[in-house]
């Protein structure tokens, strides 16, 4: 997995291979890199999904919220 679509994770991996360049725990901090951008992806997505879920709901409870009570799609909690 690359780094370039996670531009704050890419300058991390960049400032910890700087710094610990002779360390040999440099492959494991970047293991650990990325199995945290992994977990972080999977909870986004699950994040939407929840809302997603919850949105539903609400709407088919009637009388308890309108559109507008909705945050924008954009908005990350």
């Amino acid at each position: 997995m690359t780094f370039r679509n996670v531009p704050h994770i890419h300058s991390n991996i960049h400032r910890v291979s700087v710094c610990a360049a002779t360390n040999s725990e440099v492959p494991e901090l970047r293991a650990l890199i990325n199995q945290l951008t992994i977990n972080m992806l999977s909870m986004k997505e699950q994040n939407g999904h929840l809302k997603a879920q919850v949105e539903s709901l609400l709407r088919q409870s009637p009388g308890q919220m309108s559109e507008d009570d909705f945050l924008h799609p954009s908005t990350n909690f």
